[in-house]
């Protein structure tokens, strides 16, 4: 019979499991921030093009009744 020696029993390592957990949970964290920018990207952009837009009204109208 074989001692324990023999086949040595692989245990998992808790600081390998802790790593793939925190590069996990970055890689969603900068997954949602990308999205986020994005979005309030999209959304400066709408109000500003808004916003423009009333401005411009504004002005030619001031500029018509002149």
């Amino acid at each position: 019979m074989g001692s324990r020696k023999d086949k040595p029993i692989e245990q998992p390592n808790p600081f390998i499991a802790a790593i793939a957990l925190w590069q996990n949970a970055f890689k969603s964290w900068m997954d949602a921030y990308n999205e986020y920018i994005a979005v309030y990207s999209k959304m400066t952009e709408h109000w500003l093009n808004l916003y423009s837009g009333s401005l411009f009204k504004e002005r030619k109208k001031n500029n018509n009744n002149s």
